[in-house]
């Protein structure tokens, strides 16, 4: 069962990056960025999505949304995947969409 999944999601990743994954390149904190990976249930769930507001700074707030807004249309387009690019740190990580 752990296999057929992981080959699943494997299969599912491969087609992605043939057909492009998009890239969201954000400048945030590097504490954002780690909650903004973790999970991606802050695109859909309003609370966890306030936990992330709650810790950025104050001036960031409307870049915040436009960060959200951004994962969101990628999503509504089909893409299964976005690939999210840190400036600061200059670093990427792969979050699920699915």
């Amino acid at each position: 069962m752990v296999w057929t999944t992981a080959y699943e999601r494997n299969i599912e990743l491969k087609t992605a990056v043939q057909n492009g994954v998009p890239m969201i390149v954000i400048d945030v904190p590097s504490t954002v960025f780690d909650s903004l990976v973790k999970s991606s249930s802050w695109i859909h769930d309003d609370e966890a999505w306030k936990t992330i507001v709650t810790s950025m700074p104050a001036l960031q707030s409307a870049y915040s949304n436009q960060v959200r807004e951004a994962v969101i249309k990628r999503k509504s387009e089909g893409h299964p995947f976005v690939m999210l690019y840190a400036t600061r740190e200059e670093r990427m990580q792969l979050l699920s969409l699915t």
